[in-house]
């Protein structure tokens, strides 16, 4: 879901702000990595898509607003406050 965010920025910072201390935020969308062709790509084609992640994205998601733990498993992305 988190690939409909219009202003990423604001609403990470408004999720985190809502955890509690190892509280965990459970995230869905599908990770554009280097292998993926970005024209032929699912994603790219559904206009309500307006950002798009990568590995390195979500590491530096959890440095910014920081959260002590990101796992990848999939589409699945768990952030672990």
């Amino acid at each position: 879901m988190i690939e409909h965010f219009h202003e990423p920025y604001q609403e990470f910072n408004r999720l985190y702000s809502l955890l509690n201390p190892g509280g965990k935020l459970y995230c869905m969308t599908e990770l554009f990595r280097n292998e993926t062709n970005f024209k032929n790509w699912s994603y790219h084609d559904d206009f309500t898509h307006v950002f798009f992640y990568h590995p390195e994205t979500i590491k530096w998601i959890q440095n910014e607003y920081g959260f002590a733990k990101a796992e990848i498993q999939g589409r699945l992305i768990i952030l672990e406050k």
